[in-house]
């Protein structure tokens, strides 16, 4: 019992982590896309692929939709860490 909310645990300080690296990525890439190139190329990988498909919903919605992008790519990067780097 104990073991298995380890595991839990583990999943979720994971994911949770992935969250907020890319939720703060994501807002440092967006401040500053006009003023340096490799933040607006940062802005344009990181964005991918809520914000921009989202199009007048993002312009309305832009946090809500950005933090749905974040919750995407946490789940994604924590499957694959969960597939192939950690023990069942």
């Amino acid at each position: 019992m104990i073991e298995a909310k380890k595991h839990n645990v583990k999943k979720a300080l994971i994911f949770g982590s992935f969250f907020v690296a890319h939720s703060a990525a994501q807002f440092w890439s967006w401040a500053y896309a006009l003023r340096n190139s490799t933040a607006s190329q940062f802005w344009a990988i990181l964005s991918a692929p809520l914000v921009q498909l989202a199009g007048f919903f993002a312009s309305q919605y832009f946090w809500i939709v950005a933090e749905l992008n974040s919750l995407l790519w946490a789940a994604a990067l924590s499957f694959v860490v969960f597939q192939f780097f950690m023990e069942p």
